[in-house]
């Protein structure tokens, strides 16, 4: 499972559907199976109303289970308590050197559990202060790459992120 499997986290509601559905197709094409864990173990619902059942509860992740961990976007982040639950599966990932990639609202979970902290970063222009809040150095850019760490814009971003999130992938 750990070679092909990335990690994909939701919010336990208000996800981004369109960056769930990009990036899941687009690690598929490119022969990586997804695994959706959350703190919620029942249906969660996008923005758009796509609902999707995480396969794994948070508290059940492993990072040495998995490839990599990828956070989508979605207003569900910013009402989303980190501490204590996603900010220890992202710690983690990081701790483990696991490609960690994260869009749009994404890069606040980042930026929340400290491991963007003096590196490089974007995310959805409407979340700008979070990250410099956190100390991250905000750089307005379709996507940045500090390291095994990958944070993209946005939706409009997604083709570009993608691809470069898939090439850290194979390195």
């Amino acid at each position: 499972m750990v070679k092909n499997t990335v990690l994909l986290l939701l919010p336990p509601s208000g996800f981004a559907d369109e960056g769930y559905r990009f990036m899941k197709q687009a690690l598929s094409e490119k022969g990586f199976t997804v695994a959706v864990a959350s703190s919620s173990g029942s249906l969660i619902t996008g923005l758009n109303g796509t609902k999707v059942q995480p396969e794994i509860h948070l508290f059940q992740v492993h990072a040495s289970n998995f490839a990599a961990l990828l956070i989508t976007g979605g207003e569900g982040w910013l009402k989303t308590e980190i501490k204590g639950g996603f900010d220890r599966v992202v710690k983690a990932f990081y701790a483990s050197k696991k490609v960690i990639g994260a869009v749009c609202s994404g890069p606040v979970v980042l930026a929340r559990s400290g491991v963007l902290t003096g590196l490089n970063a974007v995310c959805n222009p409407l979340y700008k202060q979070e990250l410099i809040k956190a100390g991250v150095n905000f750089t307005d850019k379709e996507y940045v790459i500090s390291g095994k760490i990958i944070t993209g814009r946005g939706a409009a971003s997604l083709p570009t992120f993608a691809m470069n999130y898939c090439s850290l992938l194979k390195t």
